[in-house]
Order: C-alpha cells, then sequence, then structure tokens
C-alpha cells in the first residue's frame, strides 16, 4: 500500500462481512463459542487466584489458534508463531497497564497542585464518597476504556495478529496501515461497548446470574474477533476482487 495512502475502514460493511462469515461457518465457530465461554465461566471461578495466570495462558494460545484457523494457516497451533506474537502482545499489555495507571492516578492529582488544606481535606471525602462502588465512576472508566482503544487496543492488536499468522508484528506497522481511521475504531468500540453494556444490564434487571450472561458474552466475543480479523484483511491484505 502506498504510505501517502489513507484507507478508511468501512465499518458497516466490515461488520456484515463478519456476520456472513459467522452465519457460514457456524459449524466452525461453535466450538470456538463453546470454548470461549468455557473460559469466561472458569474466569468467574478463578478470578483472584493463582490459576488465573494459566487460564490467561490458556486464553491466549486458544486465541492464536482462532486467528490461524481464519486465516487458513497451518499447523493452526505453531509454537514459533506463538514465540514470535509475544512481542506486539507484550507491547499491548504496557500500553494497557500505564493507561491504567494513569487513570488510577489522576484523581488524586489535585492533592499535589499546592491547594489548601481544607481543599484537599474535602476532596479525599468526594473520592471517598464517590469513587468507591460507585457506578459512575464505572460508567467514566469504561468511557475513557472506549475513547483510548482505537489507539492502546484496536490497532495494537491487529500487529498481533499479522505476527500470529508470520507477517510484520511491529506497531508501528499497525499504526502506519491504519492511520487516520481513529473514529471508524471508535465507533467499533462504540458498537460492541453498547452491545455488552445492554446484555449486563438486562441480565440485571431479571437478575439471571453472569454465568448466564456468559452465554450471549461467549459468541460476541468470537464475532468481536472476526470483525478484527475482517479489519486487518482490509488493511493488511489486498484481497481479490
Amino acid at each position: 500500500m502506498d504510505n501517502t495512502t489513507v484507507k478508511k475502514l468501512p465499518v458497516g460493511t466490515v461488520l456484515k462481512d463478519a456476520a456472513g462469515y459467522f452465519r457460514r461457518n457456524l459449524r466452525g465457530m461453535l466450538p470456538f463459542t463453546l470454548f470461549n465461554y468455557l473460559m469466561l465461566a472458569a474466569g468467574v471461578y478463578f478470578w483472584k487466584t493463582p490459576l488465573l495466570w494459566l487460564l490467561l495462558a490458556v486464553v491466549y494460545v486458544f486465541w492464536a489458534y482462532f486467528f490461524r484457523y481464519y486465516f487458513k494457516r497451518k499447523p493452526y497451533l505453531e509454537f514459533h508463531a506463538l514465540f514470535y506474537s509475544l512481542v506486539p502482545s507484550t507491547k499491548i499489555v504496557v500500553l494497557t497497564v500505564l493507561t491504567a495507571l494513569l487513570l488510577a492516578v489522576l484523581p488524586f492529582l489535585p492533592l499535589f497542585l499546592g491547594f489548601s488544606q481544607d481543599f484537599k481535606d474535602e476532596y479525599m471525602l468526594f473520592l471517598q464518597r464517590y469513587m468507591q462502588d460507585s457506578d459512575w465512576v464505572d460508567l467514566g472508566l469504561s468511557l475513557v476504556v472506549v475513547v483510548t482503544s482505537p489507539l492502546i487496543l484496536f490497532r495494537p492488536y491487529l500487529a498481533w495478529i499479522s505476527a500470529l499468522i508470520g507477517r510484520s508484528g511491529t506497531l508501528r506497522s499497525a499504526w502506519n496501515r491504519t492511520r487516520g481511521n481513529y473514529w471508524e475504531f471508535l465507533l467499533l468500540a462504540v458498537v460492541f461497548e453498547l452491545s455488552f453494556m445492554c446484555i449486563q444490564e438486562i441480565c440485571r434487571f431479571w437478575g439471571w446470574p453472569l454465568l448466564v450472561q456468559m452465554i450471549v458474552y461467549a459468541p460476541m466475543t468470537v464475532f468481536l474477533n472476526v470483525v478484527l480479523a475482517r479489519a486487518y484483511e482490509f488493511f493488511f491484505i489486498e484481497l481479490e476482487k
């Protein structure tokens, strides 16, 4: 692709094509959906236990297998590709952790800006009252994650996909190829975030347990990865018309 060319991701077309792929390959997508549900359910039980790290390793291998299956890169379980993909995935983790640390520190920044002690005392009371177990805080964090996801998640994620299938896995390549598409990726993030939020609120309204929510989350997560695979094809692979 010409370095001067800016390709705009057709979000509607990508979603439509991904839905078509999912429907045409339902028999192949069903095992991924079922195993994804098992991993999500296991995460509920393994949360805050040492077994969570083992589960995360299984999740990593699972999605690596999924993308090699999608792009028909045999063998689907290829250890060299797994090792090579650790470079972009590690960078994604670092970007995410740095963003999370920044979000954690920002609320306390006014305490270090030279305000009076009375202001600091009132501000600490505000933090204790509104920053702990607050739906508004959760909503605000979700908003920040959505707004930053095109930069720290979606575009670097394409580099990880690229590494998995034996192509360049550099973040620079992913950012260069997807430049000028912040709003397109933001739209994708909003679509899926609203979808997950609606499911969560419906389940909360009816009093359904988290494991029931996972039944819907499992195929949606697989579908999201099909969407990202289609986005990768659009930016990285010249498709035959």
